[in-house]
């Protein structure tokens, strides 16, 4: 994430720094982040409170397919309240959404690593991609029923 203010960690602990990424805690053992991001065995899973270890992590982005989608099992639970995945209908353009993430207060800023929000506006929905009002593209996720 590029922009935004900063967010309070502890209202939004779900929210993993994975690497050099984000990623988001969706079951207590169980961390979805983007595919790109997950370049080793085993990596370190940073909440505000503790840093865990994923023993593997299963990617789904076998091209050419466009999703870009990885599940991380951490060794031991996260002492954190899962984000529950919504696998219904993408919402209706002009809903209000709050994006988070860790990164930059801008594109050749040295001050990554802080967890930063931003609130917008859904755009438009074409196909399974959102379009918020920043022009940026938010690719939606549908997971599974049942996560492990």
């Amino acid at each position: 994430m590029v922009g935004g203010h900063l967010a309070n960690a502890e209202e939004l602990d779900a929210v993993v720094r994975i690497g050099e990424c984000s990623g988001v805690v969706v079951a207590p053992r169980v961390v979805l982040t983007s595919a790109h991001c997950v370049n080793a065995s085993v990596m370190n899973v940073v909440t505000p409170r503790s840093v865990y270890l994923s023993a593997n992590c299963e990617t789904h982005a076998a091209p050419p397919s466009p999703q870009d989608v990885a599940l991380c099992r951490l060794v031991g639970p996260a002492e954190v309240t899962p984000i529950d995945v919504d696998d219904g209908p993408l919402p209706d353009p002009g809903t209000a959404l709050l994006l988070a993430g860790y990164g930059t207060t801008g594109p050749l800023a040295r001050d990554g690593g802080t967890l930063r929000v931003v609130d917008t506006t859904l755009g438009a929905v074409v196909g399974r991609y959102a379009l918020h009002d920043a022009r940026s593209f938010a690719r939606t996720v549908r997971a599974p029923r049942s996560v492990p």
